[in-house]
């Protein structure tokens, strides 16, 4: 009986299932259409995101596109403080399409917010640059390929991908309100 071909992002998405769920749970808890949990998630996203992006842009030739400069832009309309930055740095047996597979995969779920904020009538009223922005559809396109690839030696692409989640998730705790359950 053969056994069944695990790839790269089957791979990346098990073992980064417990971090996804923990980022997701405390996003979820938040109202995107109310302006000051609307301007928390972009200040977690850009102090997540821009030492993320500037570790790829200088290591990675075919880096995800930068969209830190739209969330910024979007805080900035928002009259919003820019949040502080965190460090982030790749362990060096890390394999950077792990990282580009966890930020680029995150794209899918703006797009959500983005048709959840237009349904809701909020979009009107708040500034979506970042949410709206489509370049990291084109570039998880062209990833896929990589992605999809049977996955003989994840651990350095995993070791990536967990970096990134542990930047989000501090980003999280740092700008995120904790809400009480109802």
């Amino acid at each position: 009986m053969p056994s069944e071909t695990v790839t790269l992002r089957q791979a990346l998405r098990d073992a980064t299932s417990i971090q996804h769920d923990k980022l997701d749970a405390r996003v979820t808890t938040m109202d995107l259409a109310d302006s000051d949990d609307y301007r928390a998630f972009l200040s977690m996203q850009l102090m997540a995101r821009r030492p993320i992006e500037d570790w790829l842009s200088a290591h990675v030739t075919d880096a995800p596109p930068p969209l830190a400069e739209l969330i910024e832009q979007d805080l900035l309309a928002m009259d919003a403080p820019l949040p502080s930055r965190l460090a982030f740095d790749l362990p060096a047996e890390a394999d950077p399409i792990g990282a580009c597979w966890a930020i680029a995969g995150s794209s899918m779920g703006n797009r959500a917010m983005l048709h959840y904020l237009t349904k809701s009538g909020e979009a009107e009223d708040l500034p979506t640059a970042f949410l709206s922005d489509a370049a990291m559809t084109g570039y998880w396109q062209s990833l896929r390929p990589r992605l999809e690839a049977r996955a003989d030696d994840s651990a350095g692409a995993i070791l990536a991908a967990e970096a990134v989640f542990a930047a989000f998730i501090t980003a999280a705790e740092a700008c995120l309100p904790v809400k009480a359950a109802a």
